[in-house]
């Protein structure tokens, strides 16, 4: 509705994609959802390995994933050279879960798997909790999280349909960064999980 349209008394009001009524239940939980939104950030594949990356500094970040490995039968090995932290996850279990949640392998084609919207709403929260882990900068003055990443319309539209799910706001603009001596495109924005009727 083009805004010269809306009349007095017209009211502006939203709504959220409904939560299927009876949700996929099997054996794959939150902490599943989460590690597959933590991969479709800083994850990479190499045969069977499962690599993520990050910053020495992510600590808490990576007791989690050592955690989630050893609940579902895998193991781990750490590398860190300076402030770079590369975690390496092994498992077949842990690869069969990223198998059924994760579409795509790189950076400009990963995504959330069509199976993904059959599950809960609990479910797809821990999935974009994993991925803010990774892509996402809490920036807490203003209770966001601040986005960056490569142009990859797959992740920019499933974002799209998860917050809309959940209820979240999210704003994302294409936009470009400087890379080793060329611009490379890429979608910056931003996520709130709650915002004022401001």
């Amino acid at each position: 509705l083009p805004a010269a349209n809306i009349q007095v008394g017209d009211v502006l009001d939203s709504a959220y994609l409904p939560e299927p009524e009876k949700p996929k239940d099997c054996v794959l939980d939150e902490d599943a959802a989460w590690f597959a939104g933590l991969y479709i950030a800083e994850g990479s594949k190499a045969g069977d390995t499962i690599q993520i990356a990050g910053h020495s500094k992510e600590t808490d970040r990576l007791e989690r994933v050592e955690r989630i490995a050893a609940k579902f039968g895998g193991s781990t090995t750490v590398t860190i050279e300076g402030n770079k932290q590369d975690i390496r996850v092994y498992g077949k279990v842990l690869n069969a879960i990223l198998d059924e949640l994760v579409t795509g392998r790189i950076a400009k084609d990963k995504g959330f798997a069509p199976v993904v919207w059959r599950y809960s709403n609990r479910f797809i929260a821990a999935m974009i909790d994993g991925y803010l882990s990774g892509d996402g900068h809490w920036d807490e003055p203003n209770n966001r999280w601040r986005l960056g990443f490569t142009r990859n319309y797959n992740l920019e539209r499933d974002l799209r349909v998860a917050c809309a799910r959940l209820g979240y706001r999210l704003v994302l603009n294409l936009s470009t960064v400087k890379y080793d001596g060329r611009r490379v495109p890429t979608f910056r924005g931003e996520l709130r999980k709650s915002w004022t009727a401001h």
